[in-house]
């Protein structure tokens, strides 16, 4: 276990999503059989671009969500969804979609961003395995927590987190 999630779980703090990402990246492994060296095989950001997508979808209604699973199957269109005020173009899942259209399984705006934060794991995962293969430097002890402090003291990024802040 790391230190910062050692020192989560000391504070006593149980986030259940992170259970749910862990679990879901557990049923990647064990029940679709995407082991760490399948996933290698995917070194063009394949794993990160199916994240995005299923981020994507979860910002959208069920029925487009489900369009545009349909979409992916069928022939390339250029009609346009206009719904919930949001305003989508015909192209994004299908550029975006690594792999055939039916590996395409939009489940509901938390289930899609659960799967998408479990692909981002793997897609780290990988990084980390070609960086160490490769003998490059990986990331460092307490790398992660030195980020997190230098982002709390940009000024310019505690504006731009604040709604009608000036910039």
């Amino acid at each position: 276990m790391s230190d910062a999630i050692g020192k989560y779980l000391a504070k006593g703090i149980r986030c259940g999503v992170l259970d749910d990402i862990y679990a879901e990246r557990e049923r990647q492994l064990d029940v679709e059989g995407w082991t760490p060296e399948h996933d290698d095989e995917h070194d063009a950001g394949e794993m990160a671009k199916a994240a995005a997508v299923y981020a994507y979808t979860s910002t959208l209604s069920e029925f487009q969500a489900e369009g545009w699973r349909e979409r992916l199957r069928g022939p390339l269109t250029e009609v346009s969804i206009e719904g919930d005020k949001t305003i989508v173009s015909p192209g994004i899942i299908r550029v975006l979609w690594p792999w055939a259209p039916e590996w395409f399984k939009p489940n509901g705006k938390r289930r899609d961003l659960i799967k998408a934060a479990a692909l981002l794991v793997a897609e780290i995962e990988r990084i980390d395995r070609a960086k160490a293969r490769s003998g490059e430097p990986g990331k460092t002890e307490g790398e992660g927590e030195k980020a997190g402090s230098e982002l709390k003291q940009n000024p310019a990024l505690d504006r731009a987190a604040k709604p009608g802040a000036a910039s």
